[in-house]
């Protein structure tokens, strides 16, 4: 399983090459891609954890799960979040799980940009805020309350109708 602090430390590791003069694009467009990846996977990591069990990691019946996390879909309910507080059904989500869905966007249109757009040029600046925003809604997850937080975490992978 990938783990989202790997991640978060590879982004930052990639970003600091110990050379002189100035960090190659590629090396900002791979931190910002792994940053990405740090939410990605630690919310399909919490979410297997929480409808399979985390005892249960190295069951097909897990992979099944964790695997049935889907990005386009992730972002289509993450844009159904508007800023707290919302409704979803009769969870009203709070500060966090808000946090943790715009994050989620503005993430993946940065690898998207960093993967894609060969026009594009980043600043350590912006691998940095990428990176600090990934660590931040993980934070968030961690912190929002576990009714709101399971019901996240299942709204990502059984996308209600708009």
């Amino acid at each position: 399983m990938t783990d989202s602090t790997q991640l978060l430390a590879h982004a930052r590791s990639i970003i600091r090459t110990g050379r002189r003069g100035a960090t190659p694009q590629i090396n900002f467009r791979r931190a910002i891609s792994a940053a990405y990846y740090a939410l990605f996977h630690g919310l399909a990591s919490e979410g297997a954890d929480l409808m399979v069990g985390r005892a249960s990691r190295r069951t097909a019946r897990y992979l099944l799960v964790y695997r049935s996390y889907d990005h386009g879909a992730m972002l289509g309910a993450c844009r159904q979040i508007p800023a707290p507080p919302s409704r979803l059904g009769l969870t009203q989500f709070g500060q966090e799980v808000g946090s943790i869905a715009t994050a989620f966007i503005n993430l993946q249109t940065q690898r998207h940009r960093a993967d894609y757009d060969p026009t594009v040029s980043f600043k350590r600046s912006d691998v940095e805020l990428s990176i600090g925003l990934a660590s931040a809604a993980l934070d968030a997850l961690r912190r929002a309350p576990s009714t709101e937080r399971e019901v996240f975490l299942t709204f990502l992978l059984l996308r209600g109708r708009e």
